[in-house]
């Protein structure tokens, strides 16, 4: 066994009446050997409920984990489409150069983090992963992902994603659905439930029948899970 750790700094500054936040990191030492550097941007566009914040940032790596030269690039747009009391959506996208080297860890969660987390309960939709008994899949390039939060009844929100891209081999990754709702409360336990689904990737209806085909190479996945927790409060 062997230690690691991360290491990183980080600046930023507020512009135009804390509209515009610019900031640039570089991360040092991430797992393993792993080195990048990027800059990002937060702008208030719009005063109401349309746009009223976009979200920018690129990375770019150098050193992959065991250390070898890795220079890519990685750009991601997010933006919030509609926000309001009771219903808010947000959609990003991101494009990645080939030679741009992913990160396994991330801030949001440096530890380990188990299959189920990797492809549905993750924060940033890059990055998911599936595998077989022999091969590895994750979302490398190309990769839309679009986020709602719904109040009917309750205080709240129903939570709704989709998302889908590209393998790192290029072929296509599949689209994975997910729907939460988080902090049912009966009496002092509170209740988490979550269902998710991945569909295989490149699945499509054969012209004049009924058949799905497989096209070559696209990922041969399929995966559904379903998920309860619950904590209590004295």
């Amino acid at each position: 066994d062997k230690t690691d750790g991360m290491f990183g700094v980080r600046v930023n500054r507020h512009f135009l009446k804390d509209r515009l936040h610019l900031g640039v990191s570089w991360l040092y030492t991430g797992a393993g050997n792993y080195k990048a550097y990027g800059a990002d941007a937060t702008l208030k566009l719009l005063g109401g409920n349309i746009l009223p914040e976009l979200r920018f940032e690129w990375v770019r790596s150098y050193r992959d984990q065991t250390n070898e030269r890795a220079r890519g690039n990685l750009f991601y747009v997010d933006a919030d489409i509609f926000k309001s009391p009771r219903f808010n959506i947000a959609a990003s996208y991101v494009d990645a150069s080939k030679s741009f080297a992913p990160h396994l860890v991330t801030v949001y969660n440096p530890f380990f983090i188990t299959k189920t987390e990797q492809l549905f309960l993750r924060p940033v939709a890059y990055g998911a992963l599936v595998s077989s008994e022999d091969k590895v899949f994750f979302l490398a390039d190309k990769v839309f992902d679009i986020r709602a939060d719904l109040k009917i009844f309750a205080e709240n929100p129903i939570s709704l994603r989709w998302f889908r891209g590209d393998t790192q081999t290029g072929t296509k990754f599949g689209d994975v659905f997910t729907i939460a709702y988080r902090g049912w409360k009966i009496g002092n336990v509170a209740i988490d439930a979550v269902y998710g689904n991945k569909r295989k990737g490149g699945t499509k209806q054969q012209k004049g029948g009924t058949g799905i085909k497989q096209q070559e190479g696209d990922t041969p996945i399929k995966q559904q899970y379903v998920g309860l927790a619950a904590s209590v409060t004295f």
